[in-house]
């Protein structure tokens, strides 16, 4: 019976050693996706890191093996960029009696396995990013260092007196919560090798939570059984079996005379990720989806991202410093005609274009649309500039332009309609007199010269007479009181200083949108708690902007405002800027004309009347 349970042991050492699969763990997705970056829409960059062994394959990843399912539709990728960045490989060791069982030699097992760790660690071309560590029962001998020889001579230095060490879980729990607590970069590995003898039955539920710990962290653990074949048969061995197969790593078993592993099988492959880009086909805001599949000569691997939210708003247009008229030429010939080519005066229409989704991307096209039809169009850059042939015009009129502009997407959005008056001055034609004509023309002026002399000679008589006496005796008697002139706002009374018109609008006594500046200092804005001139309008923040008087010139100034200020299509500031008479303020997209009202010349004055003192 006893031989009986040695053969048993032995075949199921053997089995353990010389199985062609190592043993790992898989998760819900064998890869690791990143929420991607989309400063650059619409190329979208995201990093991607394999998470089993399974999923790293025997080679690097080529660009026909990977698709990119972006709100489930399929997406060709622009780039796939491979970088190997490092690992973070500790060493646990448990001490017990069965490290220090010496052979013939006189060499102990534990001597066998810190050496071949120890020349590995030298001969390993080390990363950058590379950390060693050592973690035993009473704590860590080094930890996180960059230098692998200086770990390894820590290793090599680690000479206890196993026979009197009792066996615990204390070096493999320090390893995993190290593993846990450090922050690395995107792309390094943990990988926790832990040399034990058997647990003991009590200690079985720890390892299982312990293996539950280290795959939420990521962490790989691989385990070096030095004890007795009987416990792979056994739920002492096969609780540390179930703790390289939850985390992905790798089982060994020594004993005499076995073959020791070489330690680089547990980190190939390890510290590796990917960048790739794709092209993005979503062409609205919205909260979106994200998966890497990529198939590999030893299956297809699958991973998902945390879906990604996107804010895309179209490229908004604005004009800069609209005219409030334009007043083209023409020129006319000596037969009071015009000229049969039509002026060649153009104007240029200049705008801005800015992303409110902070997203800048390519424009391809500009337009411009005079009374909504189109009269230029920019497919190439400059886009900001289109021009307008007024000297086309025939007729004087109001004219309304507008802009859209439209980015690499396709999205498009328009500028506000802004009215123009156009102006049409026909010039006093040039005409050819004969000797008759002139003769008329120099005796009409005589006659004209000789009426106006007679006609004053007849008020110079009037007036030296009794005619001139009574008019001054009368004028003498009247007390004349002077007249005062304001312009009052018939339902405030209050004295107007300036006006702010609508765009479109010309009449500023007209109330209908006109915003009446009364103080020498208001806030404007939308809520009536914060603004003292409420302006209901979209786009304006509850405190938008303030206008001020000082020394006789008007002030703007921004009050922190969500869409901006604009003077003539430059963003103002908190800082106050000079404001005249015509120019163009913009709140958002809300568009002004301000205006001064003169007291010395109303448009409709309040005047009082002579009052005789008799």
């Amino acid at each position: 019976m006893k031989q009986l349970l040695t053969i048993i042991q032995i075949i199921a050492a053997l089995y353990f050693l010389f199985s062609p699969q190592p043993v790992y763990g898989q998760g819900n997705d064998d890869l690791l996706v990143e929420s991607p970056d989309i400063s650059a829409f619409p190329v979208v960059s995201v990093r991607v890191k394999p998470q089993t062994i399974s999923a790293f394959g025997s080679e690097a990843w080529s660009a026909d093996q990977v698709t990119v399912i972006e709100n489930g539709q399929k997406r060709s990728l622009v780039s796939l960029e491979q970088h190997i960045t490092g690992i973070n490989f500790s060493v646990a060791i448990n001490g017990s009696r069965e490290l220090d069982l010496r052979d013939a030699a006189g060499v102990s097992p534990y001597q066998k396995l810190a050496g071949t760790l120890s020349d590995w660690a030298q001969d390993r071309r080390s990363k950058n990013q590379d950390a060693w560590s050592i973690f035993t029962d009473e704590g860590s001998i080094i930890l996180n260092s960059s230098d692998p020889i200086t770990w390894a001579n820590h290793l090599n230095s680690y000479q206890p007196d196993f026979r009197l060490m009792q066996s615990t879980l204390t070096s493999l729990e320090q390893a995993i919560r190290n593993a846990q607590d450090r922050v690395v970069p995107f792309g390094v590995d943990h990988v926790v090798l832990f040399i034990t003898t058997a647990p003991f039955s009590e200690q079985i539920v720890e390892i299982n939570n312990l293996a539950e710990a280290a795959h939420s962290a990521g962490v790989r653990v691989n385990v070096w059984m030095v004890d007795d074949p009987f416990y792979l048969t056994h739920a002492r061995g096969l609780s540390l079996v179930n703790l390289v197969e939850r985390t992905g790593g790798r089982f060994f078993h020594y004993f005499e005379g076995a073959e020791l592993p070489n330690p680089e099988v547990y980190v190939e492959n390890q510290g590796v990720f990917y960048t790739l880009k794709y092209e993005s086909g979503i062409r609205e805001s919205g909260t979106f989806p994200l998966a890497v599949n990529v198939e590999l000569a030893e299956g297809e691997v699958y991973g998902q991202s945390q879906p990604f939210y996107l804010d895309l708003q179209p490229p908004k247009p604005i004009l800069i410093d609209p005219p409030a008229s334009l007043t083209p030429q023409r020129n006319a010939d000596l037969n009071d005609k015009l000229v049969a080519e039509p002026s060649s005066d153009k104007y240029t229409v200049e705008i801005m274009i800015v992303f409110p989704d902070g997203q800048v991307r390519e424009i391809v096209a500009s337009r411009l649309f005079i009374n909504g039809e189109l009269e230029d169009e920019q497919r190439n850059a400059p886009f900001e500039t289109l021009t307008w042939n007024i000297g086309l015009i025939e007729e004087s009129g109001i004219y309304t332009i507008q802009v859209l502009v439209e980015d690499e997407l396709g999205l498009s959005d328009q500028t506000i309609i802004t009215p123009v008056e156009v102006i049409i001055q026909q010039p006093a034609p040039l005409t050819e007199l004969s000797v008759v004509q002139t003769g008329w023309t120099i005796i009409l002026i005589i006659f004209a010269a000789a009426l106006i002399l007679f006609l004053v000679w007849l008020i110079y008589r009037f007036w030296q007479g009794n005619g001139g006496n009574q008019v001054r005796s009368f004028l003498s008697g009247v007390k004349t009181k002077s007249s005062e002139i304001s312009v009052i706002d018939p339902e405030s009374d209050q004295i107007i200083q300036a006006s702010l018109l609508p765009l479109g609008l010309y009449d500023p006594l007209v109330a209908d949108g006109v915003v009446q500046i009364t103080r020498k200092k208001v806030k404007l804005g939308n809520d009536p708690r914060k603004a003292d001139l409420v302006i209901d309008q979209p786009g304006l923040s509850g405190l938008q902007a303030s206008i001020q008087i000082n020394h006789g010139q008007f002030w703007i100034s921004d009050l922190g405002s969500e869409n901006g200020t604009w003077l003539n299509g430059s963003l103002v500031g908190t800082k106050p800027v000079k404001v005249k008479p015509g120019d163009l303020i913009h709140f958002g997209a809300t568009g002004y004309r301000f205006t001064l009202i003169d007291p010395t010349s109303p448009p409709v004055p309040a005047v009082s009347t002579y009052e005789s003192i008799l």
